[in-house]
């Protein structure tokens, strides 16, 4: 077994002593790199860092503490050779996983591996690059095209301190910038400066782009740490990058006024304004659930669990409310009211059959879910009358307004049981860039190196410099893109180096061909990557590309003419149209313009002669992203030769991309699941918001207990939270997990405490208390309290790192967050300082149902109970008021507000009260 206290005390020591002496300037940046994955962890009570926690992660490591022993006394002993291997382990195919870092925090494996290279004494260093240069610069070589962020992460994760480490870093964060995840920009930018002390890169330019990152993300508490940091140490560097040059200083004032007038901080939700209770009793409406039901009775809608026991405590009726409607899912019958009328617009279901029906099958309530996302209506659900207990619980969309059903997933993901409600994200399609620098201040931050919005060779190629790869015979001579020289059996290829949208674009360029015999130019958009180079002779630099699509413009076999081709295809015969007849000769010498223009699959392409003016076109019915594979691809040129030569040369080119029908990001539900047939698993699901299609299954661990086999308490049901560029996800079992929504890769992951749930039946067993809460952002933390836990954490995401370990009722539920204070709730309400952690009030409230929470306002909290609608005053705790209103019978339940009702549901029913 791994001993969490030696890890704990090793990384520690890497925090405190760091890499090498040399690398303390890059330490010492007032507490942010402090607050990397290695910071020392604030101190967790014994018994309280998840070693009673009922899940454990996927590629959870043990044993990590031995490999770490022996590493030690290995580099003590200078046997470099030997540790290395031991890194190998660590970092390698063996060694992924996670790794208990000794408070609970789990960790990357490599990510140890990689702060160890980092804290090798320099004659540890050189020797790495002795045995590990070679295959680092390889890495770096291949470094290129769809293929490029893999091939720098290996580098960065394994090969960090040889001699294209902090280069590969350096772009590795680029690219993640680029491409929206500023987290895993902030984690390479980092990795430079901890890793890398040496570096020729300016420190000042890494930290202002790790600036920049920050204030994309809204962490302004870092933000600030770094721009201090810069303000000390490198206020006069210059930072030069995309033709500009600025100091440190002046950049990050920069950045800083024009960030803050413009982010918001959505960190916190906003709280909506306060309102006035109702001064009369009577409503505007009301549903009674148990009068169709149990006609006359006067009880709150019952039913029974599989073993006879009534569950009305807590039997939640999902609600979910928009601007002209209120839905909910009463056991799996979901009903849709007019907001004003409480007219009964649409249901799925009859609700006298769902006594006899919940009898026969059981029920787990809290597993219906209903929510309204994009005018568009989400619930977990299943069919009512079904009993065959193995059928799980499936997410289903429909129309708000008609009820009609858009997709089921329970046709097609049979295997998976959806436990949560869907939280939304709008993710881009792979290999899409949707985010461009919104400013010159911005640009001038991130270098060069960042994919514009458009290509310009209007005047040549003479300052084409790093915009274009060349391929082949490819070269720039006198200002032309020359891909033939006049030389027999030559193929070339020139593409830009950073992908394009192919969506929609127009793009014109002009050619030459002189001492003209063989073969021909080509215009390609590909998948493949930047360095892609076709076969010569009929191949015409394009033949043997998969994945995309390329127009043809035949010098010889098909002389003068043009066609378009496909997946690498031949370039000759078939698809090839001859334009001679509109007296175009690519043998003359002349100067010609092409012009294409493509969007909703519709290709029009029209070659000019310069000189004659002599014109033909020809338009072409092609999917050009669903070819390429993404909606950004590699646009440029092909060519070739073979016994018959010619000199082939691009005079001029513009690319310029548009607007298109085609989405670069695609609207993404993320849900918890577990297998249909074992209730141990855990993954999130993926699924697209449009057509229920799987995108893409994310397995996060397992727990002791079969959830499915837990009959005398509630199965935990795990809460999801989209932020950004991650997905957070509490089990409730025990873990709380952040994973990189653009990978799908788990990123870290908390362990805390949560007691297995009983699993046996026993007759006259009295259910506890269990409700799911958060995850929650406040004051710049990510709070969770799992529904058996006694601790509410506060983690720093970034690190992570535990700010808050703090004792609580094993009852108690977060609430919800404002600017200075969090409140939970389990009977009583508590209020929390977010600054200090201290206890600021709490206030017993009247009787309700396990499942009632609190509304949040400006400055007031509202509680449905079972003594009427109770408002607190949020700064004191202090009851100010109790509506009794018509609820008489009504044990309490959810209090939604609109500009024109105030709306009570509870498992008696549901009433509105007129505002």
């Amino acid at each position: 077994m791994a001993k969490p206290a030696t890890l704990l005390a090793a990384y520690c020591l890497l925090t405190i002593c760091g890499p090498t002496a040399s690398a303390q300037r890059a330490i010492n940046v007032n507490g942010f790199l402090q607050a990397a994955p290695f910071a020392a962890p604030a101190a967790v009570p014994r018994g309280q860092s998840g070693q009673n926690a009922d899940f454990k992660l996927k590629n959870e490591m043990a044993g990590m503490d031995e490999r770490l022993e022996e590493f030690q006394r290995l580099t003590k002993n200078g046997e470099w050779e030997e540790s290395f291997k031991v890194l190998e382990f660590i970092s390698g195919k063996e060694g992924s996983g996670f790794v208990d870092r000794g408070d609970g925090v789990m960790v990357s494996a490599r990510g140890l591996a990689r702060r160890l290279l980092a804290g090798l004494p320099e004659e540890g260093r050189e020797a790495y690059r002795l045995f590990h240069d070679a295959r680092a610069t390889a890495l770096w070589e291949r470094a290129s095209g769809k293929n490029e962020a893999e091939a720098l992460g290996t580098i960065v994760d394994n090969f960090i301190v040889s001699s294209v480490g902090d280069a590969a870093a350096d772009r590795l964060g680029d690219l993640r910038f680029e491409r929206g995840d500023m987290s895993g920009a902030i984690a390479a930018w980092r990795s430079l400066l901890e890793c890398c002390p040496e570096s020729e890169i300016p420190a000042s330019q890494t930290y202002v782009k790790i600036a920049t990152a920050l204030a994309r993300r809204g962490s302004w508490d870092q933000f600030e740490a770094v721009r201090q940091t810069v303000l000390d140490q490198f206020a006069a560097a210059e930072v030069t990058v995309a033709g500009g040059a600025t100091t440190a200083s002046e950049a990050i004032e920069a950045l800083a006024s024009r960030e803050r007038n413009t982010a918001s901080d959505d960190d916190v939700v906003r709280a909506p304004p306060d309102f006035a209770l109702p001064t009369a009793s009577e409503p505007l409406w009301r549903f009674d659930f148990h009068s169709r039901i149990q006609p006359g009775a006067h009880l709150p809608f019952q039913v029974r669990d599989r073993f006879g026991r009534y569950r009305t405590n807590d039997l939640p009726i999902p609600t979910a409310v928009d601007d002209e409607r209120v839905y909910v899912n009463v056991l799996g019958v979901e009903m849709a009211f007019d907001l004003l009328s409480g007219k009964l617009l649409w249901r799925t279901g009859k609700l006298h059959e769902l006594q006899t029906q919940q009898l026969q099958q059981g029920v787990t309530p809290e597993q219906f879910k209903i929510a309204v996302h994009d005018s568009t209506l989400w619930s977990v659900t299943r069919d009512v009358g079904q009993r065959n207990l193995l059928v799980g619980y499936s997410l289903v969309t429909r129309d708000p307004e008609t009820g009609t059903e858009v997709f089921n997933t329970q046709r097609t993901l049979r295997e998976w049981n959806v436990l949560s409600s869907p939280s939304m994200a709008d993710d881009q399609l792979p290999g899409a860039s949707p985010w461009e620098p919104e400013s010159q201040t911005e640009r001038l931050m991130l270098g060069a190196e960042l994919p514009k919005k458009e290509l310009r060779f209007d005047g040549g190629f003479t300052d084409a410099g790093d915009r274009l790869r060349l391929n082949g015979h490819a070269a720039i001579v006198d200002g032309r893109l020359r891909l033939t020289n006049g030389g027999s059996k030559q193929a070339a290829t020139a593409f830009a180096r950073h992908p394009m949208s192919v969506a929609a674009f127009t793009t014109q360029f002009d050619f030459q061909l002189t001492k003209a015999f063989a073969d021909g130019i080509t215009f390609i958009v590909q998948g493949t990557g930047d360095r892609a180079l076709g076969s010569n002779g009929q191949g015409l630099g394009y033949q043997g590309i998969g994945k995309s699509v390329a127009v043809k413009f035949d010098l010889y076999e098909d002389a003068d003419s043009m066609g378009l081709f496909v997946d690498g295809a031949s370039p000759r015969g078939g698809n090839s149209v001859s334009f001679r007849q509109s007296k175009i000769d690519l043998r003359s010498g002349h100067k010609f313009r092409v012009s294409m223009r493509y969007a909703d699959a519709r290709l029009e392409v029209t070659i000019t002669d310069l000189q004659t003016q002599a014109r033909f076109s020809q338009q072409y019915t092609v999917d050009i992203p669903a070819l390429v594979g993404s909606p950004v691809g590699f646009v440029g040129f092909g060519a070739s030769t073979g016994q018959m030569t010619a000199v082939q040369e691009i005079v001029n080119w513009t690319y310029l991309p548009q607007r298109s029908k085609s989405p670069l990001v695609q609207r993404v539900a993320y849900v918890a699941a577990g297998r249909t047939n074992q209730g141990r698993d855990v993954a999130v699901l993926a699924i697209d918001a449009g057509t229920g299609r799987l995108l893409r299954t994310i397995e996060l661990g397992s727990h002791t207990v079969d959830q499915n086999q837990v009959y005398a308490e509630r199965a935990a049901t795990p809460t999801l939270l989209v932020h950004r560029d991650r997905l957070y996800v509490d089990t409730h079992g025990g873990a709380l997990v952040s994973i990189i929504r653009s990978t799908g890769d788990i990123e870290w992951a908390i362990n805390y405490d949560s007691p297995s749930p009983q699993a046996n039946h026993f007759y006259g067993y009295d259910t506890p208390r269990r409700e799911t809460s958060g995850p929650l952002l406040a004051g710049g933390l990510l709070f969770a309290k799992g529904m058996r836990s006694t601790r509410l954490l506060g983690i720093d995401s970034v690190g992570p790192r535990l700010e808050w370990n703090r004792p609580v009722q094993r009852t108690a539920a977060i609430v919800g967050a404002d600017a200075e204070r969090i409140y939970l709730s389990d009977g009583e309400l508590t209020a929390y300082d977010l600054q200090t952690q201290e206890l600021l009030w709490a206030t017993q409230m009247p009787p309700a149902v396990d499942w009632s929470q609190p509304l949040l306002t400006d400055t007031r909290l509202y509680q449905f109970t079972s003594r009427g609608v109770v408002e607190v005053d949020k700064h004191t705790g202090k009851i100010l008021q109790i509506f009794r209103g018509s609820d008489l019978h009504a044990p309490g339940g959810m209090l939604y507000v609109t500009p024109d009702v105030l709306l009570t549901v509870s498992n008696l029913g549901i009433t509105a009260y007129a505002r």
